[in-house]
């Protein structure tokens, strides 16, 4: 099974069913990923079930934290992370992205302007807990 489906694990069944989780950096704790933003978590679990790994949409990038080369389709992040490839499809970007690379928690004092979530997981976002604590 894919890790992200592991019973250790179950992502989806740990992100809320409303709001947004934010998807931090497992090295360097910067904010990657904000999910779903412009589509339902049904719609986020179906995209990665069909594409075997969590697979995030342009909406959902923090872009100024993802480094994307869309020539060779690496993904890392600004920290130089490698957290997985770029692999557009008919919906448009898709970024499929390596679980244990996004399991990290926030950056101490860092705050996602996109969220308003704080390093201490304050107000409606969450976030990935780090795989194995």
């Amino acid at each position: 099974a894919n890790l992200y489906a592991r019973d250790d694990v179950a992502l989806f069944a740990a992100l809320p069913s409303d709001g947004t989780t934010v998807f931090y950096d497992s090295v360097c704790g910067l904010a990657l990923f904000e999910a779903p933003v412009n589509r339902t978590l049904a719609d986020f679990e179906a995209d990665t079930n069909e594409h075997g790994w969590p697979s995030f949409r342009a909406d959902e990038v923090v872009a100024k934290n993802v480094v994307t080369d869309k020539t060779t389709g690496l993904v890392s992040s600004a920290c130089g992370t490698h957290l997985g490839s770029f692999l557009p499809d008919a919906q448009g970007d898709r970024w499929c992205i390596d679980l244990s690379c996004i399991a990290g928690r926030p950056l101490e004092g860092w705050w996602t302007e996109a969220s308003g979530a704080t390093a201490d997981g304050a107000e409606d976002a969450s976030f990935v807990p780090v795989l194995g604590a």
